[in-house]
């Protein structure tokens, strides 16, 4: 496939990303390259280049686009790195956090997603995500009344909530982490890390949602329905004073 006829799927795909993207005119063509190089695919062995993935570059699912999400409430934001912690997937990931200070004691964000074609004829989705839960809580504050916790929710068609995600400084297993320093906090910080989720039991992170999840009400079965969503919160509890971070990126739909 020569450039004259890979050309206008790259710049159709370019256009679809600026359109959906909330990003000022002085950074969106930084912004766009960024999401289609972060998002996209190696290439069939004996080709070279990379190979644009548009459902994964207009969703933006590694957060390149540093997109403000019309759904936020809080403090959110797509950061390079939060202290050594860096991203999964590109360069950019999603940051939701309780602070940073008594004034903002929650945040959440909602992540809007449509079913590939090829979910629908088969009649599953799978959605897959990495995350990491951040806390100055620990240690100090581990089983005790200051039990912030971080939620992943998936909303249905039908408007019903399946949890994916549930931790809290109580529950969580904690790894010290260095070199974060919170406002109001010490250099005490504790994180769940990338990589601990096998406890949950769910392959490499992915959660399955059926034919009847995705259909809404009323509707004929099997055929498609309105998006499903992530929804993603921290909260405080307690205290209002140290900080609480859940971070997420590469969410991959099937």
């Amino acid at each position: 496939m020569g450039t004259s006829f890979a050309a206008p799927f790259v710049v159709g795909i370019a256009s679809l990303i600026r359109s959906d993207r909330l990003v000022a005119d002085g950074d969106w063509l930084v912004r766009v390259r960024g999401t289609l190089y972060a998002t996209a695919q190696a290439s069939p062995p004996g080709q070279s280049g990379l190979l644009v993935d548009g459902y994964r570059a207009v969703s933006d699912a590694s957060f390149e686009a540093a997109t403000h999400y019309t759904r936020a409430f809080g403090t959110v934001s797509t950061p390079t790195r939060l202290g050594p912690i860096t991203p999964q997937h590109g360069n950019r990931m999603l940051q939701v956090s309780a602070g940073p200070d008594d004034e903002q004691t929650a945040a959440s964000v909602s992540i809007e997603m449509s079913a590939p074609a090829d979910a629908l004829t088969n009649g599953i989705l799978t959605i897959c995500f990495d995350y990491n839960y951040v806390t100055e809580e620990y240690p100090e504050y581990v089983n005790s009344v200051f039990n912030d916790f971080f939620r992943i929710d998936a909303i249905l068609p039908s408007g019903a909530r399946r949890n994916l995600v549930s931790e809290s400084v109580n529950t969580t297993l904690w790894t010290p982490v260095t070199g974060i320093s919170f406002p109001g906090g010490d250099f005490t910080v504790g994180q769940s890390g990338w990589d601990h989720r096998a406890q949950y039991n769910h392959s490499n992170q992915c959660w399955t949602l059926s034919a009847a999840d995705l259909t809404p009400p009323g509707s004929a079965g099997g055929g498609p329905g309105p998006r499903t969503a992530l929804r993603i919160v921290v909260s405080d509890v307690g205290d209002a004073i140290y900080h609480s971070v859940g971070l997420v990126d590469n969410i991959r739909v099937y």
